[in-house]
């Protein structure tokens, strides 16, 4: 069976899914790739040879990890350069996502090497069919980082995001993330928002918590998860209550008239008018005061916390039509306008 779900290509580099947990979640063409190419790249040799015995399948082995990906990238080229079949595996599911590879695979099409991608398991995805949140539209964020301003983009991504989330995280590290961002984005009303805690996917004590991000923090803070962890959050319009169609402007608005009157700051309509106005003397043309979006979530983003070169990042990253240098220079113009005596 093995030697009959096609022939193997010479000089070409195999991206492998394995199994995310468990050993039967593989699919013919894998095996098949695995049991006749000419090497196999692993993130951990003692894992891979583990799922290759279970199989009845003997090749050779080389470790290519996070730590020595450079290191291994001129050796995997001679491979190819004499026409080896090589294949590429992480410990679970496929490689590259959150796992190394990355940079081989990137190196190996630059020389001109055949890529080809063995499909299967994937924590990420089975998380996501299994959240039942909406899974037409989605961010996958992987592992988080850790500190810094990094880490702050990567949060506010989260508590903004108009489609569904996927972070992959250590369950020892789940509540004090849930608690950042309860603490760090009251604006987005994060501790309503509907989340999924998927654990041990495919494995004997597979489990969905289906619950809110306040309620999943009581749970964990109570009795912490164990295993494999992976975490799904809602789109934030769906948690601001807003309507489907809704790309989150209004409430945005809502929020920044709010906050104005509370804090006795400029209005909305003389924030937005001293947009304009800066907009126009930058010589940045006509497009910047007329797009409400931009400036509604520009200010959004200066009231609940974040830099101002983060704001301008954030902003760039939604609006590529605008340079974050421009947009920089508002944001300081902006600072003036709603903080005048600071």
């Amino acid at each position: 069976m093995l030697k009959t779900v096609g022939e193997l290509t010479g000089g070409t580099l195999y991206l492998v899914a394995v199994p995310i947990g468990n050993v039967a979640d593989i699919t013919l063409r894998a095996l098949a790739v695995l049991a006749n190419c000419d090497y196999i790249a692993c993130e951990d040799t003692r894992n891979t040879a583990l799922l290759l015995s279970y199989y009845g399948i003997k090749r050779p082995l080389f470790s290519l990890h996070s730590y020595n990906e450079q290191a291994r990238i001129p050796y995997l080229l001679q491979l190819l350069q004499h026409k080896a079949k090589v294949a590429l595996v992480s410990d679970a599911g496929l490689p590259l996502v959150s796992d190394p590879g990355s940079m081989v695979a990137k190196e190996v099409t630059a020389a001109g090497y055949n890529l080809c991608v063995v499909p299967g398991a994937n924590a990420a995805l089975t998380a996501l069919l299994g959240s039942s949140l909406n899974p037409t539209a989605f961010t996958f964020l992987g592992f988080l980082p850790r500190k810094g301003k990094e880490r702050q983009a990567a949060l506010q991504k989260i508590a903004a995001a108009g489609q569904t989330v996927i972070v992959h995280e250590s369950p020892h590290r789940i509540a004090s993330l849930l608690q950042e961002l309860i603490d760090n984005y009251p604006a987005y009303n994060l501790g309503a928002r509907p989340v999924c805690l998927a654990r041990e996917l495919t494995k004997r004590y597979e489990n969905y918590t289906r619950t809110t991000v306040s309620e999943l923090l009581n749970l964990v803070s109570a009795r912490e998860p164990k295993g494999e962890c992976v975490l799904v959050f809602a789109a934030a319009d769906k948690a601001a209550g807003l309507p489907e169609e809704n790309n989150g402007t209004d409430f945005r608005r809502e929020e920044i008239c709010k906050y104005c009157q509370e804090h006795q700051l400029p209005d909305f309509a003389t924030i937005k008018k001293a947009w304009c106005k800066a907009a126009a003397a930058l010589n940045l043309g006509t497009n910047w005061e007329q797009d409400e979006e931009l400036m509604t979530t520009a200010v959004y983003n200066y009231f609940t916390g974040m830099k101002i070169k983060l704001n301008a990042k954030d902003l760039c990253s939604r609006y590529n039509q605008y340079k974050q240098q421009d947009i920089y220079r508002l944001l300081l113009i902006l600072k003036e306008i709603v903080e005048p005596n600071e």
